[in-house]
């Protein structure tokens, strides 16, 4: 009798787990291998209000064709991947509360974004502590290296050193600096002057906007007054529609003395009116003109799932691209953790929109093509001038030791008061 209810109860458990098993092959059968429904979440710092808004949400719009093209393809490790957004509001603390939120509470392996140079470097305490990465897609002054951040934009060797013999080539030797000011305007002017200074150039004059600048007639004024070959624009975010009508408004035209603008992208001059800056120029890594079948091929898929409106510009390029080299250092590493991705990254190359690029293993920024080109009546950029290849990246340009440079760039944060922008009520302008 013992035996049979053994017998009966073995007979049950093995009847409930026969069960259970199909139970849960039909899962399986339905929902996929159970890797397939964790997906792995990055973080998106996206500035989707405030005076940077009009580039960074198209920024955003080239992270997710990315991220859509890759979880077609089957996503990482037979995992999705999904974003989770932050919206900066443009504001580097904003920035880095939400940074921080990421990386601690909701646990993402990496960082995308981040709109100007004050934000990156508030943020790399806390990327370095972590051992995370955060991928950077915008134009840097340099005067930085780190393990933990992917410098997608172009380092000053391969846009601000070119455009200055560039310029002097074709204009003059007499160049008057305006910028946002931040981090980056700041140093790019010391730069700027030092090379001046080496191509016995003049810098005539050098002027900083803050975001309550509304009155430019003092900027007008001394530009007139130096009366420079060509004007050097450092100006970010939605401070250049207004810059840009004081320039006209005063006089001061593209064809006698042309600006020059290193932050501003087919969005913004679309943003500012094409017709107010014909004739200026741009310098950037990619236009949306370039006719190569890579780009056309990117402007067509950004058309396909944004719509024909959306423009292909050299930071959404970076940002498209970022997060394929993210995808295939994560496939090549077989982990998402920063540690095991950050050796296979270093030298890794990829066919980009505007040629190719490659990460350098030493210093984490990206061998890039430097362009100049001029605005035309309709906001598209005719190329002007190209270097022909990638060229390497130096964060550290060599007019003075890279200790001198790091000098430098400290005495601005301790000026600041220990903050990587200045000490105003509102400093979200100042890339």
């Amino acid at each position: 009798m013992a035996q049979r209810r053994n017998g009966f109860m073995v007979g049950v458990f093995v009847t409930i787990l026969a069960t259970l098993a199909a139970m849960g092959a039909v899962r399986i059968a339905l929902e996929g291998p159970p890797s397939t429904y964790r997906p792995i979440r990055i973080g998106l710092l996206i500035a989707r209000t405030g005076p940077l808004a009009v580039a960074d949400r198209n920024v955003e719009k080239a992270q997710r064709l990315a991220l859509q093209e890759i979880n077609a393809n089957g996503g990482l490790l037979n995992r999705p991947v999904e974003p989770i957004v932050v919206d900066t509001e443009s504001d580097s603390a904003v920035a880095l509360a939400g940074a921080q939120r990421l990386l601690e509470r909701e646990k993402v392996p990496a960082l995308f974004g981040c709109a100007t140079s004050g934000c990156r470097k508030s943020l790399r305490p806390l990327v370095e502590a972590a051992d995370s990465v955060l991928v950077y897609p915008y134009p840097t002054e340099g005067m930085e290296e780190s393990p933990n951040i992917l410098a997608l934009g172009a380092a000053p060797n391969q846009q601000i050193i070119p455009v200055i013999k560039w310029s002097m080539d074709t204009f003059g030797r007499r160049i008057f600096f305006v910028g946002s000011d931040g981090v980056n305007a700041r140093v790019a002017a010391q730069l700027t002057r030092l090379q001046i200074t080496a191509l016995r150039g003049q810098l005539v004059g050098e002027e900083y906007i803050t975001p309550d600048t509304q009155d430019f007639s003092t900027i007008t004024a001394r530009i007139q007054a130096a009366r420079p070959d060509i004007i050097f624009n450092f100006g970010t975010g939605t401070i250049n529609g207004p810059l840009m009508v004081a320039l006209r408004g005063v006089g001061i035209m593209s064809n006698h003395t042309p600006v020059m603008s290193f932050a501003l992208a087919e969005d913004d001059i679309r943003a500012i009116g094409p017709l107010l800056m014909a004739g200026d120029y741009v310098v950037q890594s990619y236009f949306g003109s370039i006719g190569t079948a890579a780009s056309q091929s990117f402007k067509d898929r950004l058309h396909a799932a944004f719509g024909p409106e959306v423009p292909a510009t050299a930071a959404m390029e970076a940002a498209y691209i970022g997060i394929h080299l993210w995808a295939r250092a994560v496939q090549d590493a077989q982990s998402v953790a920063w540690k095991d991705m950050r050796p296979v990254l270093g030298g890794l190359s990829i066919n980009a929109p505007g040629g190719v690029i490659s990460v350098d293993p030493v210093t984490f920024y990206t061998w890039k093509t430097v362009r100049i080109g001029m605005i035309a009546d309709d906001g598209q950029i005719e190329i002007t001038w190209e270097s022909g290849r990638p060229v390497r990246p130096v964060p550290f340009p060599g007019l003075l030791s890279a200790e001198d440079w790091q000098r430098s760039v400290d005495l601005l944060y301790e000026a600041w008061g220990r903050r990587w922008e200045p000490p105003r009520s509102d400093t979200r302008n100042g890339r």
